[in-house]
């Protein structure tokens, strides 16, 4: 049993709670992060999404103020079992690893737990569905990395993106 990115994001948002009147600030739990406010100058805190299978590169840089930003991923926490590639991502329609030519999904939403449950459902429900759902949310934006190297976004995903690296996503 693992709380993983649930109780990062858990955590970073009660963090959040009790750090309101601080000012501005990042709180990063391994990734999934929330940016209060923006640096003074700044439309807002500058945030690089990785690449899913080589962390030194990145897919998209993104500006956030007052906003959560979590990524899930089958890239990660995977092992051979049986002669096949299995993730911790479990798709509970199956009982199984969630499959699908989604490699990764990032969600920009309003807090870090909530934004961590839609990014993994989203991946969950591979790239068509899981977009549908993440455009059907209310203040969610979201980007899916696919493993034929495509970057899909919501529509509104665009006005937090501030630069696309799909050139270098899948090399």
């Amino acid at each position: 049993f693992d709380l993983g990115g649930m109780g990062k994001g858990w955590t970073v948002d009660r963090t959040v709670d009790a750090l309101r009147d601080a000012g501005y600030f990042l709180i990063n739990a391994g990734g999934d992060l929330f940016a209060f406010g923006a640096p003074p100058g700044t439309r807002g805190w500058e945030i690089h999404l990785a690449h899913p299978l080589d962390p030194r590169l990145r897919i998209a840089t993104l500006r956030v103020a007052h906003r959560a930003v979590a990524t899930s991923t089958i890239a990660r926490r995977r092992w051979l079992h049986d002669g096949h590639i299995r993730h911790h991502l479990i798709d509970p329609r199956t009982g199984r690893p969630a499959r699908g030519e989604v490699v990764s999904v990032s969600v920009v939403g309003e807090r870090v737990f909530t934004a961590e449950v839609y990014a993994k459902s989203a991946l969950i429900l591979g790239r068509e569905d899981g977009l549908a759902f993440l455009e059907s949310l209310p203040d969610v934006e979201g980007l899916m990395a696919l493993a034929g190297g495509e970057i899909v976004m919501t529509s509104g995903m665009d006005r937090v993106v501030d630069r696309l690296e799909p050139a270098r996503y899948m090399q």
